[in-house]
């Protein structure tokens, strides 16, 4: 089988999930993960970041990169891989990276907290997961199959009509209008 390229992008965090997805690759030596993001924070990070660079030197499927990315990099980087993950331990109200990526058109794979869920219901612009074992048939079913892969390029492009400027100006309008 084909190596399946994933990456998790953002900065350094407990919450965004990465044991979850390591466990996948540890199982599965043909889906090579890379990490890329800053470090934040105090002690918890640096304790993830610890974890992560352990993990690194023991699994040859897992690259870490702790930096800040430049702006041109993001369409790089995400373009190299097949699948972005999003394997957030909790609800993550204001998660700017999904957004970000929205424009490059690469298969999301999310874990099913309340706005990824809204985004893969009423858009198809992700595909979530509530287990680990579900986030690795996820993983494979969006790599394997066109199709999906298709289905959330399309609705990528949707969400990223609704949430154009023209059409959050117009909302705005409307609802400036409903005031007088």
């Amino acid at each position: 089988m084909k190596q399946i390229k994933c990456i998790i992008f953002g900065s350094i965090s407990k919450v965004k999930g990465y044991e979850r997805a390591i466990e996948i690759i540890e199982k599965n030596p043909n889906i090579f993960l890379t990490i890329v993001g800053p470090l934040w924070g105090g002690n918890l990070e640096k304790s993830t970041l610890d974890y992560l660079k352990e993990k690194e030197k023991t699994l040859k499927n897992l690259k870490v990169e702790i930096r800040m990315l430049e702006e041109e990099e993001f369409e790089k980087y995400a373009k190299a891989n097949d699948i972005i993950l999003l394997p957030y331990w909790r609800e993550v109200p204001a998660s700017g990276i999904f957004p970000r990526l929205l424009r490059y058109l690469v298969p999301m794979v999310a874990w099913d907290n309340s706005d990824f869920k809204d985004y893969e219901k009423n858009f198809n612009a992700c595909i979530t997961a509530g287990s680990v074992e579900e986030l690795e048939k996820k993983i494979f079913l969006v790599y394997n199959s066109l199709e999906i892969r298709n289905k959330m390029r399309e609705g990528a492009k949707k969400l990223l009509k609704k949430r154009s400027w023209d059409n959050i100006a117009k909302e705005h309008w409307k609802l400036y209008e409903s005031l007088f």
